[in-house]
């Protein structure tokens, strides 16, 4: 089955201003989350990090927030606990050689 690969060509600078200055499709506006729903999320991410759908069906119906919405700030917020976690271990890690590191250099010199 041949793949049909069109290629359009643009052959004017009035083209190429034309293409660049075209609107674009407008920025969907941000959610933004009042404080009482955040508390209610990271206390359900404090029971549960990897809610089941019904779960985040229940969330989106009592926040009032899209689903897709609540399974991205779950799916955020698992990402922004890695990060806390993995920057915890390597600060007690490097703490502890830099402790060692200058037992090193007071005992040996």
């Amino acid at each position: 089955m041949p793949i049909d690969r069109r290629v359009k060509f643009i052959d004017s600078t009035s083209d190429i201003h034309k293409y660049f200055n075209s609107p674009s499709d407008p920025k969907r506006s941000r959610l933004k989350l009042s404080s009482e729903q955040i508390s209610i999320l990271e206390s359900n991410f404090k029971i549960d990090s990897h809610p089941s759908h019904m779960t985040k069906n229940f969330l989106s119906n009592k926040l009032n927030i899209p689903l897709r919405n609540i399974q991205i700030w779950f799916q955020n917020r698992r990402a922004k606990d890695k990060t806390y976690r993995e920057n915890d271990f390597n600060s007690h890690r490097f703490g502890n050689m830099n402790l060692f590191s200058k037992f090193h250099d007071n005992y040996f010199y």
